[in-house]
């Protein structure tokens, strides 16, 4: 009996330093950050990395108030006096909930943690013979992974410099299309002009960064 109460003390005990590792509560990290009085501060980010997660969703258990989603800095906020339970969900992560039970609260800071696959290894390599047999059939693609909360802004985008992205399924590995890719990157110089893919990245960043600021 003794035994058996030590280990469910021990499995809370566990449970309960997970869960901080996860959500803090008025974290130093993010005293620096200023803001109205009539708002609190949520940041989300990575909880290995620490870099922020952008897109990650804010929803309220039980409530129509409506959060938006965070910015290119991981942020996002929500009205000071609020008390309840939250939801915060990103792709490719596992979802974080949490309650709030103070109306003391300056910031909360969410650390998420990646979904685990189970990748099954294949050997995925696309050549420039490749490229150009694709290219000779109108098949004008890219192979990236483009699976976020940008995926939309790329693809539109990526019409407006006339090809396509193209990833097979995560259980894929990809080894190498480095080679596919310059040659569908030089093909297209003439559509688009010299250093095209640059420009290219360039308004990109800046459609992302339009979209996600505050």
């Amino acid at each position: 009996m003794i035994r058996d109460i030590i280990f469910f003390i021990l499995i809370f005990l566990f449970l309960s330093c997970s869960q901080k590792q996860l959500v803090t509560f008025n974290s130093e990290e993010l005293t620096g950050i200023k803001i109205q009085s009539d708002r609190i501060i949520l940041k989300v980010i990575d909880h290995d990395t620490a870099e922020p997660l952008i897109g990650a969703n804010i929803n309220f258990t039980n409530s129509d108030i409506e959060i938006a989603p965070t910015n290119i800095n991981g942020l996002t906020f929500i009205p000071t006096g609020f008390i309840g339970n939250i939801k915060v969900s990103y792709m490719g992560y596992k979802s974080t909930s949490f309650e709030i039970k103070s109306n003391s609260l300056n910031n909360i800071l969410v650390r998420m943690v990646k979904e685990e696959f189970i990748v099954t290894e294949y050997v995925f390599i696309r050549d420039k013979n490749d490229a150009k047999k694709d290219l000779s059939s109108g098949i004008i693609q890219i192979y990236e992974n483009i699976y976020d909360s940008t995926q939309v802004i790329k693809e539109n985008l990526a019409k407006k410099f006339g090809f396509k992205y193209n990833y097979p399924s995560e259980s894929i590995m990809i080894l190498n299309v480095d080679e596919y890719n310059q040659e569908v990157i030089k093909f297209l110089e003439k559509r688009n002009g010299s250093n095209w893919y640059e420009r290219f990245k360039s308004e990109l960043d800046s459609r992302i960064n339009e979209k996600f600021k505050k």
